[in-house]
């Protein structure tokens, strides 16, 4: 144990450390300049159907430069300040020395996060299908799209898709009691400031603070920054549903044909002839959230590849975006390509209890859906069980 002077360098660098690791941002103008902003951005709706070509196309390029905007900001402002977790996750673990690395999160979240309200939402109309009551779930259904459907909202049939994954989680029992245990949380939390001197406590609650702050804002950001692109998706769809194209284009195609009633859009070029990868029987990523998971693999690459989502299959994807999370309390286990404990997807397995792996290379080119996965939290293995075509 180090002596109580030694404990209390220690304590001031770290403290020191925090807030440099955050300084050049300013949490006032985040909470209460950019968050309203990004959330009035994202709330900014206008009717499309009655624009005139030549309009809609302003109207694309207009709220493709409001999305640009708050995109910088996000990488500008809201991704340093986020760091916060990171920073606090090296105090808590050099004060505590826990034997589970990511117990520090425990500490930090809080049922005010929109994931989790969009989620119990999704709970609640589960919880009235389950009971047989369908009374005003229109209503709840069209909170649900206006507030939280994020990029979702301009898949075809996306209200559909959404039905299904409630009726989905209505056959299997709530999620809720897998939420992390706010008792132990409280205790913890008493914990890690009681091992912090008198003197250094204030400090301490401070270091909690911010990092509470900074945890909020990479779950919230997301969700607004999601809802501020589905805006210019929707536009752009109306575009594409005037042109009548049924192939891919870019934004600038879109546009240069609204306003030029002559001009052919050119065809993405789809650009992937690479031959088929031949996937080892196991793939190795890091531990995210503990714990040993088994189940059907769902490879998510397009946002309406999330509407089949089945109860007890493996989520499996390049990053779990923020706006996917309503899918979260059907999954047995969560793979992702993207790296670290820190990402949105294990910070949302470990609020659930679902064994999560990071960092799997080329998750989604070496897994099939279908394919039947277990997955190691502990160890950060990611085992092919069977083959999805593999005959019995």
């Amino acid at each position: 144990m180090p002596s109580e002077k030694e404990f209390k360098k220690r304590a001031q660098l770290l403290y020191i450390q925090l807030h440099q690791g955050i300084r050049t941002v300013s949490r006032r103008k985040i909470e209460k300049e950019h968050i309203p902003g990004m959330t009035k951005a994202a709330g900014m709706e206008k009717e499309l159907s009655g624009l005139s070509n030549a309009n809609l196309a302003g109207e694309i390029e207009f709220r493709a430069g409001v999305y640009q905007k708050w995109h910088d900001i996000y990488w500008e402002e809201f991704i340093p300040f986020a760091h916060g977790v990171r920073l606090f996750a090296q105090v808590y673990n050099d004060v505590m020395k826990p034997r589970d690395p990511f117990e520090f999160m425990d500490l930090l979240a809080r049922g005010d996060m929109l994931s989790l309200q969009r989620n119990r939402l999704l709970e609640e109309m589960a919880k009235r299908l389950r009971s047989g009551r369908d009374d005003d779930l229109q209503g709840l259904l069209d909170e649900f799209m206006d507030k939280y459907a994020g990029t979702y909202k301009s898949v075809l049939s996306a209200r559909e898709g959404l039905i299904d994954l409630i009726q989905e989680m209505a056959k299997n029992p709530s999620p809720q009691k897998k939420y992390m245990d706010t008792s132990s949380s409280a205790i913890r939390e008493e914990s890690f400031l009681a091992s912090f001197p008198e003197e250094q406590r204030a400090k301490a609650v401070e270091m909690l603070d911010l990092a509470r702050a900074s945890y909020r804002l990479r779950d919230d950001d997301n969700i607004y920054l999601g809802q501020i692109e589905a805006n210019v998706s929707e536009a752009e769809q109306e575009g594409l549903r005037r042109l009548g194209l049924k192939y891919k284009t870019s934004r600038k195609e879109i546009v240069k044909a609204l306003k030029d009633p002559g001009y052919i859009p050119k065809k993405d070029k789809d650009g992937d002839s690479r031959p088929a990868k031949v996937a080892p029987r196991q793939l190795v990523g890091q531990p995210a959230s503990m714990g040993i998971g088994s189940g059907a693999a769902r490879v998510v690459k397009d946002p309406a590849d999330l509407f089949s989502f089945k109860a007890g299959e493996v989520l499996v994807c390049d990053a779990v975006d923020p706006n996917m999370t309503f899918a979260v309390p059907l999954c047995s286990t969560i793979v992702e390509r993207r790296g670290g404990m820190l990402i949105h997807g294990a910070i949302i397995a470990r609020e659930y209890a679902i064994p999560c792996v990071t960092g799997v290379p080329e998750a989604v080119e070496l897994i099939e859906t279908g394919d039947i996965l277990t997955v190691d939290g502990y160890q950060g293995i990611v085992t092919i069980e069977k083959r999805a075509l593999q005959k019995n």
